[in-house]
């Protein structure tokens, strides 16, 4: 209903399942360097990748993330907010709304529904 909407936000979202689900989408591949192409082979170099937190390859010596070189780079959203958000806009949600969902900007909500 209206009244849940209205108090609905990203806090009652799940952080772990919302970074596995931008991870699958974002890497369907499995975790690699995204410079080089070599798999992480570390279980830790995995987890990290996996929480969105820098990784260095062992074959190229390089620092990267999950969102190097990705449409999520650069960006000042949490998974939450990244999940809510193309969820909303892609079920047809007004800028407005998604906004105060979110917990962001008109603007913001342009810029990605641009990004998507």
């Amino acid at each position: 209903s209206r009244a849940v909407l209205n108090h609905f936000s990203a806090a009652f979202l799940d952080e772990e399942v919302c970074q596995k689900l931008l991870i699958e989408l974002l890497h369907p591949e499995g975790p690699s360097c995204l410079l080089c192409g070599q798999p992480l082979e570390s279980p830790a170099q995995a987890r990290a990748f996996a929480e969105f937190r820098r990784v260095q390859c062992h074959y190229c010596d390089r620092w990267f993330s999950a969102t190097t070189g990705t449409m999520l780079a650069g960006s000042a959203l949490d998974e939450k907010q990244t999940v809510l958000l193309a969820a909303l806009a892609g079920a047809g949600v007004e800028n407005p709304i998604i906004a105060r969902l979110v917990g962001v900007s008109v603007d913001t909500v342009r810029r990605w529904r641009a990004r998507l």
